[in-house]
């Protein structure tokens, strides 16, 4: 058996942060796998390697269809982050078959490429919009950002649309998207962790309340649909609703 390959992603280190491309490019020329003790995994730098490992049937997103959390030596579950793990553990995206198949058969029943060629007039119009206030801010201070004028808004506009979230609401996607995925990084901190198990909690309850009044007048969007979407007798749960819809 080969020796382990040992070395370390910096992911803490600011510089590393803020342009990772030169230390990826000296580490894919020395070591492009190794076992990473600090994030206790191993790590692909290679694109082949990486689009083998995607391919491979034998592998996927989780681990507790093959082995138990004390199988694999991992610690109980959190209870500060609650609310996220519940949202991971109900959405296709993390999921295996035949739980990723049947949420699949589900959501592709309202997710539609004709439901989303029907925005693309929409779509152009936010555009058109986007620019518009990128156009005024340009002549009022002589400089505007790409990312948060443009890059940012635009995808949360469209997507508040798709899902039929009112005008009132969309001010909180952002912040509430922004923080549950801090929980992601690996060098999250407590208080991350509870900002993003918080963010989880008041997006469920404001999808929720959308839910009820949805139930009472349906309306073109994806919460409407969702909520009818059927297989047979089976339907999505409360839950994997919240979680598809935060998705």
């Amino acid at each position: 058996m080969k020796p382990k390959i040992i070395n370390t992603l910096p992911v803490t280190d600011p510089e590393f942060i803020r342009d990772p491309y030169p230390k990826l490019l000296e580490l894919r020329g020395t070591t492009p796998i190794f076992w990473d003790e600090s994030l206790e995994r191993y790590v692909f730098l290679r694109y082949a390697d990486i689009a083998a490992l995607l391919r491979d049937k034998r592998l996927g997103r989780g681990y507790d269809h093959l082995l138990s959390r004390d199988e694999l030596g991992f610690p109980p579950p959190d209870p500060r982050q609650a609310a996220c793990d519940a949202f991971n553990n109900s959405h296709m995206l993390d999921r295996e078959p035949p739980d990723h198949t049947r949420l699949r058969a589900l959501v592709s029943q309202v997710f539609t490429p004709r439901r989303v060629e029907e925005m693309l007039p929409r779509i152009a119009a936010i555009i058109s919009q986007t620019l518009e206030g990128v156009v005024a801010t340009l002549e009022a201070t002589g400089r505007f950002d790409f990312v948060a004028d443009f890059a940012e808004p635009l995808p949360v506009t469209v997507i508040a649309e798709l899902l039929g979230i009112p005008l009132e609401g969309r001010v909180h996607l952002r912040p509430w998207s922004a923080a549950i995925v801090k929980l992601y990084e690996p060098t999250a901190t407590a208080l991350q962790q509870s900002q993003a198990n918080t963010a989880v909690l008041e997006f469920s309850n404001y999808l929720l309340e959308l839910a009820e009044l949805r139930k009472v007048q349906p309306q073109n969007d994806l919460i409407s649909a969702l909520l009818s979407a059927r297989e047979g007798s089976d339907q999505l749960s409360e839950q994997e609703f919240i979680s598809t819809c935060i998705l």
